[in-house]
């Protein structure tokens, strides 16, 4: 009696966005699969037109996740751009990558979900034998898309096409920037970015145990590459002006014009970036050499 098999499909057939943002969701999760193998059909009337399906192998606690074959070749039209997105952002991951080639009989139990077990065996011996190769196949990836990964612009305009805003990661955050913005981040993004800079200037007053002063001035108490209580002597006299240009420039370009208007900022990405930058100058601020403070 053979074992069974641990196989899922998502998308749907024939649809290239709910299969691409599939695709998409796959290789951006935080343990993405072992291979991922683009499934070709051979068409006996030998046209370069093809439809394709995506195989990706031990992800999660299945053995084989299948991507339906909302993608197609060798023809205008959103099955072959919705390929050539998935094969560009496969490429800006490190997964393992091979195109596998099947005849149209196979390729049609696959797509309509009756793997048997002996080609989910041919499957995944071609996956984990063959190549790797580049994902950026000849003749599949369209020019405009390349284009994008150069400009490192490809994935935010991915996630435009599929309708995804940018979210973001709290759990990576300092505990307390978690407390007080993450909650509140997608409601209130101003506000949100404009706690997180509080908590700055708090930790900065507990650092240095200054009971005065806020914003440039608290950055020149704690930073000052001469006489900044946080400033590390063991640093080069141009990295400790560094940090404190960093931080002044933060606090007079980010925090204080939250604090003086409505800013009514749209950019969800930006507004994501000045949040982080607040939780990474938490970071400089608890790694400040304890000696530097006394």
């Amino acid at each position: 009696m053979q074992q069974e098999r641990l196989v899922q499909y998502l998308g749907h057939s024939g649809l290239t966005l709910p299969c691409l943002s599939a695709v998409d969701w796959i290789v951006g999760s935080p343990s993405p699969p072992a291979r991922a193998q683009l499934v070709t059909v051979l068409d006996a009337r030998g046209t370069n037109q093809h439809n394709h399906l995506f195989c990706f192998w031990d992800w999660g606690h299945m053995e084989l996740t299948v991507v339906l074959s909302g993608f197609g070749s060798g023809y205008g039209g959103t099955g072959h751009k919705g390929l050539s997105r998935a094969l560009c952002l496969l490429s800006l991951s490190r997964i393992p990558f091979v195109e596998t080639w099947l005849e149209k009989r196979e390729f049609k139990a696959v797509d309509q979900q009756r793997i048997s077990p002996e080609l989910f065996d041919h499957l995944r011996q071609k996956a984990y034998t063959e190549g790797p190769e580049s994902p950026l196949l000849y003749g599949y990836v369209l020019q405009d898309h390349v284009d994008l990964l150069a400009a490192g612009e490809f994935l935010r305009a991915l996630h435009t096409h599929l309708g995804h805003s940018p979210r973001l990661q709290t759990e990576w955050l300092d505990k307390e920037v978690q407390q007080r913005s993450g909650g509140t981040f997608h409601s209130d993004p101003e506000t949100a970015v404009f706690n997180a800079f509080k908590v700055l200037e708090t930790r900065l007053r507990s650092r240095t145990g200054a009971t005065e002063g806020s914003g440039t001035d608290l950055v020149r108490e704690a930073f000052h590459p001469e006489s900044g209580a946080l400033a590390n002597p063991a640093l080069p006299k141009a990295e400790r002006e560094g940090v404190y240009l960093l931080f002044r420039g933060a606090f007079m370009a980010l925090r204080n014009p939250r604090g003086h208007r409505f800013l009514d900022e749209e950019d969800t990405m930006a507004n994501i970036e000045s949040l982080m930058l607040a939780d990474l100058m938490l970071r400089i601020v608890d790694a400040a050499p304890q000696t530097a403070t006394q």
